[in-house]
């Protein structure tokens, strides 16, 4: 749109009256197999050579976060500035030390996906009877992939996704029970540097897919 004080000249890129107005689905899997070899990413590379996506096997599935409020994802960093007593502040240097997930979770079950999520310990199960777990010390080897794509426009399937390659969740969670309303309980997932991974994706990859815009 044409402004009445003039628009730049040379390249310009317009914005995209497009709208992200649904929450993502969010989807979790274990870093490593119990021989920890590292499960890699379903796009591991793709042919752009990026990293993203998960593929669930029967040792290391894929688990779908469920039912939820309140998503938000942030990004992490240290910011300092470069003072001179002459000019003030000069430039900031910026080290972005990860990223973080936080939800508030309604849906509990399986309880095979929330131990993960809780960080307690191995699930037995007895079939069309119990599940079982207990409460011991926080395993700090455990790493995790985070994946959660949000389809903005269901029609044509565009969407927006993010993969996270080395995450703990981090949070010392409280179950919260209120009268007259589903438990709930707060979600936090920290995502950090995967050396593994070229440096432009040392955290995670974001991707979308919009092939009528783009």
């Amino acid at each position: 749109m044409a402004l009445l004080t003039g628009t730049p000249v040379g390249n310009l890129v317009n914005s995209q009256q497009i709208y992200v107005d649904t929450p993502p689905t969010f989807f979790f899997q274990e870093k490593f197999t119990a021989a920890g070899v590292d499960v890699g990413t379903l796009n591991n590379p793709d042919a752009q050579g990026f990293f993203w996506n998960l593929s669930g096997t029967t040792a290391n599935p894929v688990y779908e976060g469920g039912c939820y409020e309140d998503f938000t994802f942030t990004d992490v960093r240290e910011i300092n500035m470069v003072r001179c007593d002459t000019e003030g502040d000069r430039l900031a240097i910026q080290k972005r030390t990860s990223m973080q997930i936080t939800f508030t979770l309604k849906e509990f079950f399986k309880l095979t996906k929330l131990r993960h999520m809780l960080n307690m310990g191995p699930v037995t199960t007895t079939a069309g009877q119990t599940e079982k777990l207990g409460i011991g010390q926080i395993d700090n080897s455990k790493f995790y992939y985070a994946y959660f794509p949000s389809v903005y426009d269901p029609n044509t399937a565009d969407h927006i996704s993010v993969t996270l390659h080395r995450c703990q969740f981090t949070a010392a969670w409280a179950i919260s029970y209120e009268f007259g309303n589903a438990a709930t309980v707060g979600i936090e997932i920290t995502g950090f540097a995967d050396t593994t991974r070229p440096s432009p994706q040392l955290f995670g990859t974001v991707i979308r897919s919009d092939p009528s815009a783009l």
